[in-house]
């Protein structure tokens, strides 16, 4: 009798293990929606960044062709690489380039300034107001019959990087080259009035006579031997001088360690690409700084110089 007993509390205490471990399990389980509402708090809360899957406005689409998913497994999955992506985005970078800009007179130049106070009689109001940039993720993007991985829309109203859902390196990739589109863009109110980017001139460091939009591959890393003649990291960074900006800073931003970072420098022609990209950003966004500064700039040691 005595050894039923036992049993009988074993078990009810087994029973109880159980209950109490699938109670927590229950608990601690978050639905793909659930962990999807998550993230969109979190990117905006921490980040100001919009976050949405299942729609776009005209001002953004423009004539692309974007289809949308309802897999929010993959959906999640993207914006935990994008989270990580934007961990190393510098403090401060993102809160400068929201900035409202105002026109003011610095050493006799007209120059833009975030500071509303010194603002030049007549021009009180700001030359664009502060926006809004927003993340859109599509199940796929096309433009025309071609697909591709993203897109940015940028304008003075709120800025747009719309991204097709993809692996974790494709989505690491694409990101960064977006967004440094919005950077890019951003730079030229950041600078003296009329001056529309801080990166021109990155056409000198080309090799002479060569023109945007045609056949490269003989300049292009990977294809080409000789280090001295490499002067892009892809092929279609040969398309224009932004994507050529946009391919080397995706490039730069997903490398691993600083050991791929020195490889990369031991291209002169890259190298030279490097340390002006560097120069350019330091030039139009000084909330960057050598402790704030993206990865491959401490690599690079001239940030904040």
């Amino acid at each position: 009798m005595k050894t039923r007993v036992k049993i009988a509390i074993c078990l009810y205490i087994i029973a109880g293990v159980f209950l109490a471990i699938a109670i927590v399990l229950k608990i601690q389980m978050i639905t793909p929606e659930q962990e999807y509402k998550k993230h969109v708090k979190f990117f905006e809360e921490i980040y100001g960044i919009i976050i949405s899957s299942d729609d776009c406005p005209d001002e953004a689409k423009m004539e692309y062709t974007l289809e949308f998913s309802t897999n929010l497994d993959k959906i999640n999955r993207n914006l935990d690489t994008i989270a990580k992506c934007m961990e190393n985005i510098p403090t401060g970078l993102l809160e400068q380039m929201n900035a409202a800009a105002y026109i003011t007179i610095i050493e006799g130049k007209y120059m833009y300034t975030p500071d509303a106070t010194k603002a030049i009689e007549g021009f009180q109001d700001p030359v664009y107001l502060e926006t809004d940039l927003h993340l859109i993720l599509c199940e796929s993007v096309k433009n025309g019959k071609t697909v591709i991985g993203g897109y940015t829309a940028c304008g003075e109203c709120d800025n747009y990087i719309i991204l097709a859902l993809g692996s974790e390196h494709s989505a690491k990739d694409t990101f960064f080259h977006e967004f440094f589109h919005v950077l890019e863009w951003k730079s030229g109110y950041m600078l003296e009035v009329g001056k529309f980017s801080a990166f021109s001139g990155w056409s000198d460091h080309n090799p002479e006579e060569f023109k945007y939009s045609t056949d490269a591959s003989q300049y292009v890393l990977g294809i080409t031997e000789n280090k001295e003649d490499v002067y892009f990291v892809s092929e279609y960074a040969t398309k224009s001088s932004k994507e050529d900006m946009a391919e080397l800073f995706a490039y730069l931003m997903c490398l691993e360690d600083k050991a791929e970072f020195d490889e990369l420098m031991q291209y002169p022609n890259l190298k030279e690409k490097i340390k002006f990209l560097d120069a350019c950003i330091m030039e139009a966004y000084p909330s960057i700084t050598e402790e704030h500064c993206f990865q491959w700039q401490k690599w690079l040691g001239t940030s904040g110089e």
